[in-house]
């Protein structure tokens, strides 16, 4: 399909059934990145909310085209909208100054408009400020979401959670927290003077004198850290410094000033109220600095009194491993969809090599369940029935046995690795795997033929 065509086409759904310029349909739309070879944002129309073309062009030549048709969730929220207004275009390899100067086009059959480039941050091409009467602080506590990070449909969304502040002269987050039903709260301030004055504001916290480097031991749910991370030096080893601080599935609450620069993993030091600052790029922040943590924009950038770029707040949990789990009968393919995963540099577990070890009495004779196995099956001439093997181990309830073993040999180190086996067709099997898995902070994804069934 065509520019022409996606024009027409994304013209034709509109609901008004009228030729009209972009301007009558009151457009909306920004560019979120232009980085990897891929272009991101969103953009519609409020005449029907149906899907518009979307282009990027360099010196009247078109490069990429498409529909804005992919869910959006931020946009929604924001417009009230259904949000299916994303896209995403692949560009072909580009010189660095053709990148520059590239243009993201929102089009229909008669206009076009050049969306702005935002890095999420604008909508219609403005800035997302704080109110006039709005305290910096306030705003920014506001965008850190921190009912998100428990139950947020609860009277007390972090009811038995912990957290730690490291910025608490002000101890705003301190008390808002302890008004969510936070179990334990700790704020960091910078003398003695912050710590008492603090302390008599929310006597239900505790204070200690301290900065982002020297904090209290421990490990909290959530990690505050809204306004003074631009003014940190090493920025990178204080965030994986932090991450020490998180318990499990906790997230660190980030509030950093962002430069606009997309496709740039780089710094900009810029003049702000407090004199020259560093700001990252938000390539270089998501891939160098936080590149430890999954992270996710918390919504649009605040900008504040003094400052040159845009303060966006980010939800930062630690990067989980991911296990994929592949299981299937005997010659089902498990062990050349394995064979894919290796070559692509994805490490392989497979539970029949354990098991066709333990057989043989090799490696595992030292493990209980090993010796039984080798009792029962290593007297069997030929090669042996992995499935029958596997369903011994559930008779004589040795599944946990398995796991055991299965944990102590897995790769937990790597982000992403496959676990593949018949044996893993068992429930007894299965499921306790991956629930120690997710004990460890890894996530599982179960993969098996689809003509396979339930597991056994």
């Amino acid at each position: 399909m065509n520019l022409g065509e996606l024009g027409r086409r994304a013209l034709s759904l509109l609901d008004s059934g009228r030729d009209a310029a972009v301007d009558d349909l009151n457009w909306h739309g920004a560019v979120d990145a232009i980085a990897g070879g891929r272009v991101t944002g969103w953009a519609f129309v409020e005449a029907g909310e149906q899907p518009v073309a979307v282009c990027v062009r360099h010196d009247a030549r078109v490069l990429a085209e498409t529909l804005a048709d992919e869910m959006r969730p931020d946009v929604a929220d924001h417009f009230g909208t259904s949000g299916h207004h994303g896209f995403t275009l692949t560009l072909p390899p580009l010189a660095a100054e053709v990148l520059e100067a590239l243009e993201v086009v929102l089009v229909t059959e008669h206009s076009e408009r050049v969306l702005p480039q935002s890095s999420g941050a604008l909508f219609r091409g403005e800035w997302i400020r704080a109110d006039d009467d709005e305290d910096p602080r306030a705003g920014l506590l506001r965008r850190a979401q921190l009912a998100r990070l428990g139950d947020p449909e609860a009277e007390h969304p972090l009811l038995g959670r912990s957290l730690l502040d490291l910025e608490a002269d002000d101890p705003s987050a301190c008390q808002a927290a302890v008004a969510m039903g936070a179990e334990q709260v700790v704020g960091v301030v910078s003398d003695e003077a912050s710590r008492e004055r603090a302390q008599e504001a929310c006597p239900e916290a505790s204070f200690v004198v301290g900065d982002p480097w020297f904090t209290p031991s421990g490990r909290f749910d959530i990690v505050l850290m809204l306004r003074g991370f631009h003014r940190q030096s090493g920025q990178r080893a204080l965030l994986a410094r932090l991450r020490q601080h998180l318990a499990p599935r906790g997230h660190l609450v980030l509030g950093c000033g962002v430069a606009r620069e997309p496709g740039v993993r780089a710094w900009h030091a810029l003049m702000g109220s407090q004199g020259v600052s560093k700001y990252p790029t938000r390539d270089l922040l998501y891939y160098d600095l936080l590149a430890g943590y999954s992270v996710r924009p918390t919504g649009p950038g605040l900008k504040l009194p003094g400052e040159p770029v845009r303060h966006v707040i980010y939800h930062c949990a630690v990067k989980q491993a991911t296990a994929i789990v592949v299981t299937g009968a005997s010659q089902a393919g498990k062990s050349n969809l394995g064979f894919e995963f290796s070559r692509r540099d994805i490490p392989v577990f497979t539970t029949d090599t354990m098991l066709s070890r333990m057989v043989r009495g090799k490696r595992y004779e030292w493990s209980p369940l090993g010796q039984a196995i080798a009792d029962k099956f290593g007297a069997a001439k030929g090669k042996a029935d992995l499935g029958r093997v596997a369903r011994y181990i559930v008779s004589r309830s040795l599944s946990e046995a398995l796991v055991d073993l299965i944990i102590a040999e897995l790769p937990l180190e790597s982000d992403l690795f496959c676990i593949q086996g018949e044996a893993l067709r068992h429930a007894s099997i299965q499921e306790p795997l991956v629930a120690r898995l997710s004990m460890l902070n890894v996530r599982s994804w179960l993969m098996q033929p689809a003509s396979a069934g339930q597991v056994v």
